[in-house]
């Protein structure tokens, strides 16, 4: 079969990327647009936390749970934060009440949580409230339970595990892990601007954000300073994308949603060579680890091989274009004046490595700097790193410091 060439000219990244500008301007202003820009009520105002939190992380495949301490805002002790696989298959619904007890065991097996604060990292959208709680949109990533979606995340779990196991569990705050990243960023050395990325089994961002720039929010929170955002940008529908996507797209679990993700994530990359390539033997389940597999094993420069290259990078540009786009958002909108910015990123197929390719987060940051080059912005300090359980020190950070705006709001009152 012929080469297909997916790699993107720096031309249409920069294209793209303005494209993205105006996606986050319309999805922080009003509600139903192609990025949600979900705020995340969280009363961020310093970033040196004490006390105890215990935390649940659940992701696209595995569940964490721990008891986090913070000592002068540095994190003293992590407590049980081993991954364990969740046993839902995607495609197929899963029992609400097994699903709640999974996490009901796996975080009483972290030691005494009585009264504890609850910081809930949880990776499908889910719109904020104003008490810290999040409402269930919908399941991504192939995965669904039962009877949950519309449904409050915390409170839902808080009440089932002191109805069944009579443990009271306090401020239960939920954060998606985009915004856990972030907030685990605010714990490294002061930058004009923090953002968090996952690119895993999924792909999303999240950015602080002024409220007085949010018009959607009601006036009454216009005051409340920079707020995280999760801005739900794996539901962009970038103009640059293949027949193979489309494709993807069209047999995927959920047609027309999370097209950007589609394109980039780890779950999804092989479904689209195998979609160009359905010969090759490259399992479709297989996902960006089946696809650098393929790069690795053939010595050749076959037009497969060419192809699954140019595909891997193209993904890397997709990151890319959404780390420019966020940077030239914040540049016209939030602080013309920075000069330094943070990437906390997070995700097996962001820190993958093949023996060919090298390490995929190098290539995204080679096709970035080719981007700030173009846009003459390579004066920029663009940091781009990795912070070690960042889902589980920024849902302990989201905790704390809702509890500490809660002890506040009593004694004032």
């Amino acid at each position: 079969m012929n080469y297909v060439n997916f790699r993107l000219s720096v031309d249409t990244m920069l294209m793209v990327a303005n494209d993205l500008v105006w996606q986050i301007t319309d999805g922080i202003a009003l509600h139903g647009q192609q990025l949600k820009c979900l705020p995340t009520f969280v009363a961020i105002k310093q970033t040196l936390f004490n006390g105890d939190a215990c935390v649940l992380d659940l992701g696209g495949s595995n569940l964490r749970a721990a008891k986090v301490v913070f000592i002068d805002g540095k994190v003293f002790a992590i407590s049980r934060a081993l991954p364990i696989p969740m046993p839902w298959k995607r495609g197929t619904s899963y029992n609400k009440i097994d699903y709640l007890e999974k996490q009901a065991d796996a975080l009483i097996n972290c030691g005494h949580i009585q009264e504890l604060p609850l910081g809930y990292c949880f990776s499908f959208p889910a719109d904020g409230l104003t008490n810290g709680d999040a409402q269930l949109i919908h399941w991504t990533k192939g995965l669904h339970v039962n009877d949950t979606e519309g449904q409050l995340v915390g409170k839902t779990f808080v009440d089932y595990i002191s109805r069944v196991h009579q443990v009271e569990l306090t401020h239960p705050t939920v954060i998606n892990d985009t915004v856990a990243s972030l907030l685990a960023g605010l714990t490294l050395p002061t930058t004009d601007a923090t953002f968090g990325l996952i690119a895993g089994t999924g792909f999303n961002t999240a950015a602080l954000i002024p409220a007085k720039l949010i018009a959607k929010l009601p006036e009454q929170y216009s005051h409340l300073g920079g707020m995280p955002v999760n801005l739900e940008s794996g539901n962009f529908n970038p103009s640059c994308l293949t027949e193979f996507d489309s494709l993807v797209d069209q047999e995927s679990e959920n047609p027309g949603m999370q097209v950007f993700e589609k394109a980039v994530s780890g779950m999804y990359l092989a479904r689209i060579f195998h979609a160009a390539y359905p010969d090759a033997g490259v399992d479709p389940q297989q996902g960006a680890k089946g696809v650098m597999q393929f790069i690795d094993s053939n010595s050749s420069a076959s037009a497969e091989v060419c192809s699954a290259i140019s595909l891997m990078i193209r993904a890397a540009q997709l990151i890319s274009i959404q780390m420019l786009g966020l940077i030239e958002h914040h540049l016209t909108y939030v602080n013309p004046k920075a000069k330094t910015f943070r990437f906390v990123c997070e995700g097996g197929l962001f820190w993958a490595s093949g023996h060919k390719l090298g390490g995929f987060n190098k290539l995204v940051k080679d096709s970035l700097n080719d981007a700030l080059v173009a846009k003459g912005w390579q004066a920029l300090a663009v940091d781009i790193c990795k912070v070690e359980q960042a889902n589980l020190k920024g849902a302990a950070i989201a905790a704390l410091a809702n509890k500490q705006a809660a002890v506040q709001l009593q004694h004032s009152a």
